[in-house]
């Protein structure tokens, strides 16, 4: 009996397993949003799970007055697998987008995550995604790191202090 358990339990991690993580899609509202509470960004998420347990989250990170600023954003959930996002930061300002889709408690069944250069007028200047799953084979999300954040920034021409 005990080695029935053990193959079915196994079998049930491994179809789990098999579905893979969440996947993402942003696209960028046109014309560029020119003012705070403008519309900016239309998300769909794709996930082999049910939507509660998939986390959505944003932030938007720049400078304000010399210093490093990271800005949580809000979203619109329009249905279990779309969201919409307004213009939260600054307008005239560089700024760097992370979006973020975790499936399962803390990221467990994967991650994936979106960065977004915004310059100074507001233009988009490319979505880029983190490769969904985990590092390495191991059970790590894949996250955005600070320096990848700080590379987009820089591009941008914008220091941030360290």
């Amino acid at each position: 009996m005990r080695i029935l358990l053990s193959i079915s339990a196994v079998a049930a991690l491994s179809a789990a397993a098999m579905f893979g993580p969440p996947h993402m899609t942003v696209t960028a509202v046109k014309p560029a949003p020119a003012t705070i509470g403008a519309p900016a960004f239309n998300i769909e998420i794709d996930h082999h799970t049910t939507a509660d347990q998939i986390k959505l989250t944003g932030r938007a990170e720049g400078m304000r007055d010399g210093k490093r600023v990271s800005l949580p954003l809000s979203m619109a959930r329009r249905d279990s697998a779309h969201f919409s996002v307004a213009r939260q930061w600054d307008v005239n300002a560089p700024w760097v987008v992370v979006f973020s889709v975790e499936q399962g408690p803390d990221g467990a069944h994967g991650v994936i995550e979106a960065v977004i250069p915004i310059d100074r007028s507001g233009a988009v200047r490319r979505i880029e995604y983190t490769k969904p799953g985990f590092l390495d084979g191991s059970r790590i999300p894949r996250r955005v790191t600070r320096g990848r954040v700080d590379s987009a920034l820089k591009e941008l021409g914008v220091a941030s202090e360290r």
